[in-house]
């Protein structure tokens, strides 16, 4: 099995793993033995880079998109998308989709290392690594369009990943974002993971002796998971995320554990509302465009996403009818259908990151710095 599609003419991709970014969050790694080097509590990232097949006219701004996924999910449910985008967009140069630390392929790097705490703010922290420092090539090329696309946590991540880069992204789209915390938030979601636990929403490993793993996995996915109504090819890309490299659909096997496990999530779901909580100020900071899609059938409330737009100093929002927290996969054609717009607004709109050619040349900075002075002095 693999990727649906495994191929495209428009793009080719590859698995990327890096280091995460390095101060996070106290207990967010427990080593069974305690160590005194520095290397040993670093987490490790994976993300799939996709490179355009199209050869780009030098005048063309390129276009790049990141995308950052919800809890319980990877970055395999946004392949189907990105095939989709780079039918629409002959520009679009690269794109990023993210596991979490703690999520799908960065799993495996970090054995031995998750700890007890995942602080939402940690996951913005490694987007802006990767696109700043990892893949500064591509995102910090001067003409270059940026959009950051996130979903869930990712959606708030993306925020996060905004209000620490304010000039790196064009514009961010956040897709039922999780954005809202205070009291009432966390006493719901403690009795929402109490739910889930008990009617076992949320399974990672699963007894398949003397039967089809597959099925078995497949089973739970489409008949009890939060995914059940996942357009099926959308699940399809994002179960593979969980076993490639890992388990071979051919072979048969006692037992088989997902990448992302159960303790993963419930960690997630657990520290999110106080990662929100002393986040909330941080809005106010991100001055570059926010679209937000927000659903009324998801758990935001329609006073969380008031709240949201009104501490965003420049957002555009639309409420959908009818639809629920998992738009993004549940309805993924229309989900493009809404951002896409939006994409291409921003490309439009864009305004070159390069330096006026007025502002170059030998003595520029003993000129301009002589001139802000003058400004700032003249106010007094």
């Amino acid at each position: 099995m693999a990727l649906i599609p495994e191929t495209s003419p428009h793009y080719t991709y590859s698995l990327k793993t890096v280091l995460a970014c390095p101060a996070r969050y106290p207990h967010t790694v427990e080593l069974d033995t305690p160590s005194n080097h520095a290397e040993d509590y670093q987490l490790r990232i994976s993300y799939r880079k996709y490179r355009t097949t199209r050869q780009l006219d030098p005048s063309t701004k390129p276009l790049n998109l990141a995308f950052c996924h919800g809890n319980g999910m990877n970055k395999g449910l946004w392949h189907y998308h990105i095939d989709k985008l780079y039918q629409q967009f002959p520009q679009l140069n690269v794109v990023i989709a993210i596991d979490q630390v703690n999520h799908g392929d960065s799993v495996p790097h970090n054995r031995g290392k998750i700890g007890s705490v995942y602080n939402w703010n940690d996951g913005g922290k490694d987007v802006a690594k990767i696109l700043t420092v990892d893949e500064q090539d591509v995102f910090l090329q001067p003409n270059a369009v940026n959009v950051l696309i996130g979903h869930s946590l990712g959606g708030f991540q993306s925020l996060m990943a905004t209000s620490r880069e304010p000039q790196l992204f064009d514009s961010t789209i956040i897709i039922n974002g999780v954005t809202e915390s205070g009291q009432r938030y966390k006493d719901s979601m403690k009795r929402s993971v109490k739910s889930w636990s008990d009617a076992q929403r949320v399974v990672s490993e699963f007894d398949t002796k003397g039967k089809d793993w597959y099925a078995e996995v497949m089973k739970f996915m489409q008949k009890q998971s939060f995914f059940k109504r996942f357009q099926p090819t959308v699940l399809h890309n994002m179960v593979y995320d969980e076993y490639s490299g890992i388990y071979d659909q051919n072979q048969s096997y006692d037992r088989v554990e997902l990448k992302t496990s159960a303790r993963a999530q419930y960690t997630v779901y657990r520290d999110g509302p106080d990662s929100i909580w002393e986040s909330l100020p941080k809005y106010e900071s991100i001055t570059s465009k926010v679209y937000v899609v927000f659903c009324d059938k998801d758990l935001l409330t329609p006073e969380g996403r008031e709240d949201l737009i009104r501490r965003l100093p420049n957002a555009e929002h639309v409420l959908i009818k009818d639809r629920y927290h998992l738009y993004n996969a549940e309805q993924p054609d229309e989900c493009l259908a809404t951002i896409t717009p939006w994409i291409e607004e921003t490309y439009a709109n864009a305004k070159p990151k390069s330096i006026d050619p007025n502002n170059c040349g030998p003595g520029v900075s003993e000129r301009l710095y002589q001139k802000y002075l003058s400004e700032f002095i003249s106010k007094l």
